[in-house]
């Protein structure tokens, strides 16, 4: 399908709905400017979202509308890891025998908080046991 037939498609689906449109990770403004034509203004109370790390395309949305995150802190980092990974554990705190272990993974997310979740969550299904009831760092990096 041509660029000109899509675009004709995508408003013709849209007109008249209310939609949420969410473009994560946009790095030009030539792919804004494309896009920006195809979604129609309905007054349905429609959103689109768009994420980047480009200033030049941040610079396009409306100042009032932009939103300018970052990454969090060692400590909320940590707090949030551990809420994660040591869920069923009581208090979702790190056991002091992988706390070295934990601590690198954190590091390597760098305040990520997406990183930081998706890390965590995985590790959150994994025995945090030995069979002698220790608490082992093998185990929860999984060799």
């Amino acid at each position: 399908m041509d660029h000109t037939k899509l675009v004709e498609t995508l408003q013709s689906h849209l007109q008249g709905r209310k939609y949420l449109i969410v473009l994560d990770d946009v790095w030009n403004k030539e792919a804004w400017s494309l896009l920006e034509r195809t979604f129609v203004g309905n007054n349905c109370g429609s959103r689109v979202v768009i994420t980047t790390r480009s200033e030049d395309v941040a610079s396009l949305a409306d100042e009032g509308r932009k939103m300018k995150l970052t990454t969090l802190s060692k400590e909320e980092a940590w707090d949030l890891f551990c809420k994660m990974a040591f869920e069923r554990l009581d208090g979702k705190r790190c056991p002091a025998s992988l706390k070295n272990w934990a601590d690198k993974i954190v590091d390597k997310c760098q305040g990520l908080p997406l990183a930081i979740v998706a890390i965590g969550s995985l590790l959150s299904y994994r025995e945090k046991r030995n069979k002698s009831g220790d608490h082992s760092a093998s185990n929860l990096i999984g060799n």
